[in-house]
This record gives structure tokens, sequence and C-alpha cells, in this order.
């Protein structure tokens, strides 16, 4: 199981920048509402291989991770291969098709133990919020056999708590075929 933390911008005008949020991260939300039919986008907004949770519980948490992770239920399409090149400073991939429905590869860099400090207002105001899975850099690519330069990672990443997560998911329904991770060396 992966997570990945969007951090969403359209919060920022209460008095207190995310300094992990990015107006990307709020146009993504917005495509998988529309995805699923919704009008508007929330926060938390809970994903789990692909569906909204709402409200979220968790119990239905636990029971849709569950339901996800079954490995008895058969995936139309794989990534049979997510390497990290650190001298060339690639990621190659390939994947498996899902016959006529269309796919795309996400990759992401997600980072851990992050934290924001004196938040100045709000119902986290004087806490320290710890972040984990935090999105810090993404693409989406063409699915097949490929690869991607990753030599533009913002900084400052610390690559010691870095790696990339790979998830083969549908373009209209977001729904996702398999994921995998890779540590930075």
């Amino acid at each position: 199981m992966y997570t990945i933390q969007w951090h969403v911008d359209y919060w920022n005008y209460l008095g207190y920048r995310d300094p992990f949020s990015h107006p990307d991260h709020a146009r993504r939300q917005r495509a998988y509402a529309r995805a699923a039919g919704r009008r508007g986008v929330f926060t938390p907004h809970v994903l789990v291989n692909g569906e909204t949770l709402r409200p979220v519980s968790a119990a239905r948490l636990r029971s849709a991770i569950d339901d996800a992770i079954d490995e008895s239920r058969p995936r139309a399409a794989r990534i049979v291969r997510f390497d990290y090149d650190a001298s060339a400073s690639r990621l190659q991939y390939e994947t498996t098709d899902a016959g006529d429905v269309a796919l795309e590869l996400l990759v992401v860099l997600v980072e851990d133990d992050l934290s924001s400090a004196d938040i100045p207002r709000g119902e986290n105001a004087g806490r320290t919020l710890h972040h984990h899975g935090t999105a810090r850099w993404w693409t989406t690519l063409a699915p097949g056999n490929g690869s991607v330069s990753v030599d533009k990672i913002p900084s400052p990443v610390d690559r010691a708590h870095a790696h990339f997560i790979a998830v083969l998911q549908e373009k209209s329904t977001r729904r996702f075929h398999a994921a995998v991770r890779r540590d930075i060396p």
C-alpha cells in the first residue's frame, strides 16, 4: 500500500501558505472529481484505488484498502519494470496494456518526514503538522516501454526520505491497475 499526499493551494488565502501546496495538485484533485462525476472538491479528499471515500471513517478506509489490495482480483494491466538509474537520473519503465482501456502511468516523487510548523491561524493554529508521502514532483507518461528524466527534482528534497511511486491508471475513470515503489539510492 502506498500513500500520496497532494497538498492543495486553495486554502492558502486564509493566512497560512502550505509550503508543500501547489496549484497543479488542486487541478489534479478537480480532474479526479470530474472523473467521478462530482462538481466540487473538498478536503480531506481521500481516494483509494481511484474511488473517493466520503465520509471518511477509519472502518471505511480499512475496508476500502483491504478490497483494493485483494490479490485474488485479476488485474488487467501491470507494471512489469520500474527502475531508477541514479547515474543517468532516469526512470525506466515497462507496462502491459489493458485491452481497449486507455491507460496512463503516473510517476510521483514523494518525500516522508516533512513538517509544517508555526501555523498562525485556522484549525491547526499553533500546531506542527507531520507529513508522509508528500508529492514533490510528478509526471504523467504514456504506458508501454520507456524512460523519463528526473534530473529536475525540486529542491530541497531530502533523497534519504524520498522515493518514487508509479501508478498505472485508467485515463477516464482514474481507476488503478497497478502501483510500485522505488527508493532513491
